[in-house]
């Protein structure tokens, strides 16, 4: 086992993402937000808007709304740095609680309609819509007959993609409307506000913080994986081409004698207990095959190569030994019975004991 002194990398800190979103605040402006049946709660509401918006991202469009009898929309704005965010703070800072009405259907019904625009607009960016309100619908005298119906205002809209907050600034939580507002957007969520809107906007700045970022690969990861891939597959092709050269081995068996003593025997060798993909002949004492009396100083080469993926047996000349073949043969590939002269020997090739 071999152990490594190196020091260990730490993983990188997990960074959170950036989602970008297409921002809607929409403000109640209607007259019960500065008192009239209770108390003023504008300035309070005004302050934690301002803290909230100083938590958007480089990035985001925001969309300015305030309703009451009527809907009006703010210019959009896209969020480019801290002037973009004080100016979304100036339209805060200019809006008065005049409306005599709190009409939340023609409410949803605008609203709804722009988050839908804005996200064909840029389709990279969520929509997320953050609602502030003292009271639910309570529309003018002229639209009492049109209730609100919110499945129906919904229908054709993916809400469920949305980011939908209902802030209340009264217990409305549990009233039946909220429910029903509630039931048909599956994306919405109910905050409590009444007591303290900064805290429920801050919910909404921390909710929208906790999506984490895969672990980044360091650099120096990074570049091991650039070395180690290449490597890897040096190594593989290292063991098949090893594995194959040591399947090149000699085989069958080498008879040889002096043919210039009259009545010499042969000798045989079998080239497999070598188990070597090449022998040298000659008289030196290093030679595989030891012949005292062969004539070259210089040894001779017997081979197994791999030709077109079968292995075969020749003689190799590049020393400059002369080989010289005993029947007329035009290589020096070595066939069964294959006779050649060399060093004062003659040697005949077998591919097995029988022959």
């Amino acid at each position: 086992m071999f152990l490594s002194c190196a020091k260990k990398e730490e993983p990188a800190p997990v960074e959170p993402i950036i989602e970008l979103k297409h921002r809607i605040l929409v403000l109640d402006t209607s007259l019960s937000m500065v008192g009239k049946g209770g108390s003023n709660i504008m300035p309070q509401v005004k302050e934690s808007l301002y803290r909230f918006v100083d938590k958007f991202n480089v990035g985001d469009s925001f969309t300015f709304a305030t309703f009451d009898t009527e809907v009006k929309f703010y210019p959009t704005i896209v969020i480019a740095d801290e002037s973009d965010k004080e100016v979304v703070k100036k339209y805060i800072s200019i809006v008065e609680a005049k409306g005599q009405w709190t009409y939340t259907m023609l409410m949803f019904a605008d609203v709804l309609a722009k988050a839908d625009e804005l996200g064909r607009s840029d389709t990279s960016k969520k929509i997320e819509i953050v609602v502030l309100t003292d009271a639910l619908d309570d529309p003018p005298p002229s639209a009492k007959k049109k209730s609100l119906d919110i499945k129906a205002l919904s229908k054709g809209y993916s809400t469920e993609d949305w980011f939908i907050y209902l802030v209340s600034l009264t217990d409305l939580k549990n009233s039946e409307q909220m429910k029903e507002i509630v039931g048909a957007l599956p994306g919405a969520q109910v905050l409590q506000g009444a007591e303290d809107p900064n805290a429920a906007l801050e919910n909404i700045s921390n909710q929208n913080s906790t999506i984490e970022q895969p672990k980044k690969e360091s650099p120096l990861a990074k570049l091991w994986g650039f070395i180690l891939v290449p490597f890897l597959l040096l190594v593989i092709i290292a063991i098949v081409y090893f594995k194959h050269i040591s399947d090149i081995k000699l085989f069958g068996y080498l008879d040889y004698k002096n043919y210039s003593i009259l009545g010499a025997k042969y000798e045989a060798i079998n080239l497999q207990r070598f188990s070597s993909r090449s022998i040298t002949i000659g008289r030196d004492s290093l030679c595989e095959l030891r012949i005292p009396d062969f004539e070259l100083n210089r040894p001779v080469v017997l081979e197994a190569k791999s030709i077109k993926g079968s292995i075969q047996i020749i003689v190799n000349s590049e020393r400059g030994s002369k080989v010289e073949y005993l029947e007329n043969k035009n290589d020096q590939f070595l066939s069964n019975g294959t006779r050649f002269r060399v060093g004062g020997y003659d040697f005949v090739y077998r591919v097995n004991s029988d022959v």
